[in-house]
């Protein structure tokens, strides 16, 4: 039996059959949609949704619009070349969780799509530092000022910890997980978990937290 569906959002006919191959090589099941679909099937229930950012060349509104609709169904993972560096902060700022390059191997592409899934935050290397270059240009609120407990909620996101789990390190209760997570998506201004994590990973938040 193969794992749950990767949701792929891809437009070319020929690198779509690729995909879908080198995914069920994987031990995945693959569902399929059109960059023109704009909200996900409500039958489809995907481990992760990976998209092609070269799909949206030019168009990186459609990107971000596509990333924020999608992301909210399952983490989401960007696909592209890396020479394409706007179209992937572009994704990465909408709520994309990682990025693998279309030159990436089945070991790394495994890898990013493990990692992603899980709720962690995937990038190659020289991708990441790349992207680091260009954080000024990110959009994140400036001087954002966060409390020690939304500091270590935060700790606990980069990591992949569901909210239950945050609450149970903590010793809070799931709603003031709830609570925190959403006071933290307000005042970072990003729209989801994924944009939470990438927050931490760039501002020097995803190391092991520390219980108060």
């Amino acid at each position: 039996m193969r794992k749950h569906a990767v949701l792929l959002i891809e437009a070319s006919p020929l690198f779509r059959d690729a995909l879908v191959s080198v995914l069920h090589q994987l031990g995945y099941s693959v569902s399929t949609c059109q960059p023109a679909d704009t909200r996900p099937g409500k039958d489809k229930h995907p481990l992760l949704v990976l998209l092609d950012v070269a799909t949206f060349v030019g168009a990186l509104e459609d990107l971000s619009n596509t990333v924020v609709c999608y992301s909210r169904a399952a983490p989401l993972l960007l696909l592209g070349r890396e020479d394409r560096i706007e179209e992937v902060v572009a994704g990465l700022k909408a709520g994309a969780l990682g990025f693998v390059r279309h030159s990436a191997s089945k070991t790394e592409f495994q890898d990013a799509i493990r990692a992603v899934a899980s709720g962690r935050a995937y990038c190659d290397s020289t991708i990441f530092r790349r992207i680091m270059k260009l954080l000024p240009g990110i959009g994140y609120l400036k001087e954002t000022k966060l409390t020690k407990r939304e500091q270590d909620v935060l700790q606990y996101l980069a990591l992949g910890q569901a909210n239950k789990d945050i609450a149970q390190k903590l010793t809070l209760s799931v709603q003031a997980i709830k609570v925190h997570v959403s006071n933290l998506l307000r005042k970072i201004g990003v729209p989801n978990r994924g944009g939470l994590t990438l927050y931490a990973v760039t501002h020097g938040f995803a190391a092991s937290p520390q219980s108060a």
